[in-house]
């Protein structure tokens, strides 16, 4: 396995290399369009090696992540790569936009205006999207927003109209790291709504389950009258993690229950529970993840649903909303099924009645509300960010559900 390991970071070294080439690339090309541009030949010069330099630096760190032997691959998912991401996404991205800005309104801009017309444009929308980048990842991830759902349900038992539902999913808690004020400032809205359930719905980690012990105390005073309930996401099962063996994977899981239980979750895999209040139930099923392929399918409808009374009230936490759409709201009787997994993309409009994600091109069902033939489905988007460390349109959410 270890020699597995090896050939794997020699190939990781040599997509570096064809990561620089892309990257040097763009910088020259990047560097070419602005030189275009009729400005000071030394205020030119200036900004050539400020941006090399910046470029640079890039490089070096990017080749100090992929062969820190103390940090790969054990830790090669935490903190360090998402930092780097935010650099990358935050310098290059801009620089993409602007190329592609200024590639493609040559035609349209040259003849018309001339080629100082068509760098302004570019310019603009590249400075444009590098504020909204640089808000994303200062602010945006940090701007917990608590989206509030009153559900009309038929045979909702009668104890339980108004009962109050607090739904989080996707924390990927390595991306708290150094932050762990903005997860204190989170539990603590929770806790003032003051609700009857919370339920997280999957995604606790990137890849280890060690990247969820910092967070064990904070998480553990969440508080609700009839308890804390979470599943399993597809990143809590460490299929995206290198191991040594099958026995130290499996030691991870292990451990991901335990850290469940010690932030006082019931950890519902493929099992269910009964809610009770006064004379009335209802049932809170819980899956393994279930996606489609690529993702896993570890979920177990039948076995979570199993001895559940066939005219029972039944809450369903599925963390892929495409098992809702592939196998729920047309086999099961489900009232309400409970996802998240998508993120909304982190990045969107969802202002004014307007709503749009990338996320949309792959989910039908991706973010808010959702209805089939008196079946909902709720999908959140995520209170934590993966990949790059940024949110933008897409506020990291906290769901407030109230049955009625």
């Amino acid at each position: 396995m270890l020699s597995v390991l090896y050939l794997l970071k020699y190939h990781i070294i040599v997509l570096y290399l064809a990561m620089v080439l892309i990257l040097i690339l763009i910088d020259i090309l990047f560097i070419k369009a602005i030189d275009s541009n009729k400005t000071k030949s030394k205020t030119r010069t200036i900004l050539k090696y400020l941006h090399w330099s910046i470029a640079l630096s890039g490089y070096i760190w990017l080749f100090g992540l992929v062969t820190d032997k103390t940090e790969w691959p054990k830790d090669f998912s935490f903190h360090r790569v998402m930092q780097y991401s935010g650099y990358m996404y935050l310098t290059y991205f801009p620089k993409m936009i602007f190329l592609i800005t200024y590639l493609f309104l040559i035609p349209v801009l040259y003849i018309r205006k001339g080629k100082a017309a068509v760098i302004k444009v570019a310019i603009t929308l590249g400075i444009t999207t590098f504020l909204l980048l640089l808000y994303g990842i200062s602010i945006g991830r940090f701007n917990f927003e608590v989206k509030k759902v009153a559900l009309q349900i038929n045979n909702l038992p009668a104890s339980f109209k108004g009962y109050k539902i607090v739904q989080i999913s996707d924390l990927h808690l390595a991306g708290f790291y150094g932050n762990e004020n903005q997860l204190k400032k989170a539990v603590d809205i929770i806790n003032k709504l003051d609700p009857d359930l919370i339920l997280f719905t999957g995604d606790l980690v990137n890849n280890y389950s060690s990247e969820a012990l910092p967070y064990v105390s904070v998480l553990s005073k969440l508080k609700s009258k009839d308890g804390k309930y979470s599943i399993l996401g597809n990143h809590d099962y460490g299929d995206y993690a290198f191991w040594k063996d099958s026995i130290e994977k499996e030691n991870n899981l292990k451990l991901i229950y335990e850290v469940h239980r010690r932030m006082g979750f019931t950890l519902l895999d493929n099992t269910h529970s009964l809610i009770r209040k006064n004379n009335d139930s209802i049932y809170l099923a819980g899956v393994g993840n279930w996606g489609k392929p690529p993702f896993p399918q570890y979920g177990d409808i039948i076995k979570a649903l199993s001895s559940i009374p066939s005219n029972a009230y039944i809450i369903l936490m599925t963390h892929d909303p495409s098992h809702w759409e592939l196998e729920i709201k047309n086999q099961y009787s489900v009232a309400l099924s409970l996802s998240g997994h998508t993120h909304g993309m982190q990045h969107g409009i969802d202002l004014a009645g307007i709503k749009w994600s990338p996320a949309s091109w792959q989910y039908k069902e991706w973010q808010g509300l959702y209805h089939h033939n008196g079946k909902y489905l709720y999908v959140n988007a995520g209170l934590g960010s993966i990949g790059v460390p940024s949110r933008v349109g897409i506020n990291p959410e906290i769901s407030l559900i109230t049955l009625n």
